[in-house]
């Protein structure tokens, strides 16, 4: 009797362990208060893509400026739509004609030089502050984006994050990063294809005015996108 009251005794306190192990463990999608503290955000595991960078949830985040062009070629060595030599400068004309009009009245810098569209978002428009989620007033302006680059499929989307130098260094790398990598996966919901785009941030390290100011601080804070053919040269 007293073997058999131990044995249902021990049975019950392995079942209420594993119980409270259970428990225990966070369910997916949540945050530990380390992580939240640190700015971030739970997303699926990043999968290597090449030498150069990952790939998170079907968006591209290059490491550096060679693993951009080092995207680009790639891209071209494996057969996708391309524009020939001697058809890119109307293909730019007509894409900026395009952008510049499905573009008018939102609140986005578009600037072209040669053969690169560069868009300009102010952060404090785009996102919630210290949050890489999209602000609601910018979602009609990438879904108007969005229709327009599904189209010219032809062209590479390159994301910039950036950020002023308040704060701690690597806590805005993080942040810039994943800003475009938001911006990158709402184009890709939108029908942008994600061999196309490629999220790469900067965090403080290309400022645009200067960081002693509220009013150059906000506009370091900022997301560009430049828009350019995919031609062999």
């Amino acid at each position: 009797m007293n073997a058999i009251i131990r044995h249902n005794t021990l049975a019950a306190i392995v079942a209420a362990l594993l119980l409270t192990g259970c428990n225990a463990m966070p369910t997916q999608g949540e945050r530990s208060p380390d992580a939240a503290a640190n700015g971030e955000q739970a997303r699926d595991t990043p999968h290597q893509d090449d030498a150069y960078g990952t790939s998170r949830n079907a968006v591209y985040l290059a490491r550096d400026d060679d693993a951009v062009n080092a995207r680009r070629q790639h891209l071209l060595d494996e057969g996708h739509e391309s524009v020939a030599l001697d058809r890119v400068g109307f293909y730019m004309d007509v894409l900026t004609a395009r952008l510049r009009q499905e573009l008018a009245g939102y609140d986005v810098q578009m600037e072209r030089e040669g053969r690169i569209i560069t868009l300009i978002f102010p952060g404090a428009k785009a996102f919630e502050t210290n949050s890489a989620e999209i602000h609601p007033d910018m979602i009609p302006t990438l879904d108007a984006l969005g229709q327009v680059l599904e189209e010219y499929d032809a062209s590479l989307v390159t994301i910039a994050g950036h950020t002023d130098s308040a704060g701690a260094r690597g806590y805005n790398q993080h942040l810039s990063e994943q800003r475009a990598l938001s911006v990158g996966r709402h184009l890709h919901d939108n029908g942008v294809g994600e061999a196309r785009i490629i999220a790469i941030g900067y965090g403080p390290d290309r400022p645009i005015a200067e960081n002693e100011t509220s009013h150059g601080r906000a506009l370091n804070r900022r997301v560009e996108l430049r828009v350019e053919p995919l031609t062999a040269t």
